[in-house]
């Protein structure tokens, strides 16, 4: 999700990251689900972006432009 918007424009040839997968979802499965919030874009199924607060303060964001 993250890098697919860098690569295209920096010409960057896609690889596996699997490795890079994995760590994402186990650092997100250690968070608390409460959270965590998720926008979707209905009409295509993708994730629009998404926030994570911790203790009041915004930790990650990501946002699809």
């Amino acid at each position: 999700m993250w890098r697919q918007p860098f690569q295209r424009p920096m010409n960057i040839q896609q690889q596996d990251h699997s490795d890079d997968l994995n760590r994402h979802l186990d650092y997100f499965s250690t968070l608390d689900q409460a959270s965590i919030r998720l926008a979707m874009d209905c009409s295509s199924s993708t994730v629009a972006g998404l926030m994570v607060l911790t203790a009041g303060a915004l930790d990650c964001l990501y946002i699809q432009v």
